[in-house]
C-alpha cells in the first residue's frame, strides 16, 4: 500500500466529479440516477443550488429494506 502521509502523495488522481441530486427528487428516481451514474453517493441541493446534505445508496436501500448491518456496524456497536 501507499503511504498517504508521504510528501509526494497527490489527492487529485483519486477525485471524481460529484453527483448532485435535487432535494425534490423522489427516492426511486434517486436510486435509478445513482445506478445510472454508477456512484454510491450524491450531494443533495436545494432550489437555490445550496448543498443541504448527502444521500448514499445504503441510505436508500435501508429505507426500502430496513437496517443493513455489516462488519463495520458491528465494530461501532461494541
Amino acid at each position: 500500500g501507499r503511504d498517504l502521509t508521504a510528501p509526494g502523495f497527490r489527492l487529485e488522481p483519486l477525485l471524481r466529479p460529484p453527483t448532485f441530486i435535487p432535494v425534490s427528487m423522489r427516492a426511486g428516481e434517486v436510486f435509478r440516477e445513482l445506478r445510472r451514474q454508477k456512484v454510491h453517493l450524491a450531494m443533495v441541493v436545494d432550489e437555490y443550488g445550496g448543498i443541504t446534505g448527502l444521500v448514499t445508496m445504503e441510505d436508500l436501500l435501508e429505507e426500502l429494506f430496513g437496517e443493513i448491518r455489516d462488519e463495520y456496524d458491528e465494530a461501532e456497536a461494541t
